[in-house]
């Protein structure tokens, strides 16, 4: 398998409002949107390695309450 790259960022806040308690995380996955093989399959009809990859950069968003 070739190397992997990939950088996640998050950030994650809180408040209250009353009695309620709030969190919202927000984030990026694969920042660098770089490439990253999550499988390899060898075709034999062309005889050759292909690469078969599945996430690209993907915002992510949350939020939650308690009470």
């Amino acid at each position: 398998m070739p190397t992997v790259l990939r950088l996640d960022l998050g950030y994650q806040f809180e408040f209250v409002t009353g009695k309620v308690g709030h969190k919202v995380n927000l984030g990026v996955c694969n920042v660098t949107n770089h490439f990253n093989p999550f499988m390899l399959y060898f075709d034999g009809t062309t005889e050759t390695w292909n690469e078969i990859a599945i996430l690209p950069i993907m915002p992510n968003f949350s939020y939650r309450l308690a009470f």
